[in-house]
């Protein structure tokens, strides 16, 4: 139990490092605007997943255990 919770917390400090080490390495190649247009996709991407699971969410499940 407790080899799991060490497991998983070194792998989201490793994940956290990382995208930190990312996101330095964007804005130094990118720019500052090149690294907003990336932050105006990722917020369309996730505005169209958010409205497309609470329409379709629930129904989605409810019609997949009828098939």
């Amino acid at each position: 139990m407790i080899a799991k919770i060490v497991n998983t917390l070194i792998s989201k400090i490793g994940l956290a490092v990382l995208s930190i080490c990312l996101l330095l390495l964007n804005s130094n190649v990118l720019g500052s605007e090149g690294l907003g247009a990336v932050g105006i996709l990722v917020l369309d991407i996730s505005v169209f997943l958010l409205l497309g699971n609470i329409v379709v969410g629930g129904r989605m499940i409810y019609h997949a255990s009828r098939l």
